[in-house]
This record gives C-alpha cells, structure tokens and sequence, in this order.
C-alpha cells in the first residue's frame, strides 16, 4: 500500500512524500529509519485508479471477443495479409 506522509528531517524542515509500505506502522518505521519523525501519515489514494477507470470502459463480453477472432481469422485465412484484415474489420464495424 501506498502512503502519504508529512513529516520532519533531522534538520528540522518539513518534508512531503510518499512510499510504499505493508501497514502503517511499517511506514512509520521507514520514515524512522531514514531520520524523519511523522507529523502526518495516511494511506495515499489516487484520484482516479487506472483499474476502476478500465473497467468502466472497456467492458467487452467474451461472445464479443470470439466473435472478433472468428471473423479475423476468416480474413486471414482467405490470403490477406494481417494489417489489411484489420483494416478491413475495424472499417466493418465503424460502418
């Protein structure tokens, strides 16, 4: 996991960051380790997560997908060269 921290240096000047760690306490301990005393320290959460955003576009059923290289595979079979198949597939559906 993915922590936020706001802390102090050994010099006494505030530092922000961030850095990986199992539990909080682990992260506190790091932050130990490298001579800086926590002020402040959360789990970081992005604004958006690449993962939620894929899900939400790129939802493809599997029926979809064979159907997809059933007919590539029609095209291919048939002597076109790959990238002519795909141009032709891709202007198949757009239309």
């Amino acid at each position: 996991m993915s922590y936020q921290y706001v802390a102090y240096n050994t010099k006494g000047e505030l530092v922000r960051g961030k850095l990986s760690a199992a539990t909080e306490e682990e992260a506190t301990e790091l932050l130990g380790y490298a001579g800086y005393k926590a002020i402040n320290l959360k789990p970081h959460v992005p604004f958006i997560s690449l993962n939620k955003l894929s899900e939400g576009l790129f939802n493809v059923r599997p029926d979809e997908i064979i159907l997809l290289y059933r007919q590539l595979a029609m095209l291919l079979e048939s002597g076109i060269d790959i990238t002519a198949s795909v141009r032709k597939y891709s202007t198949a559906v757009s239309s």
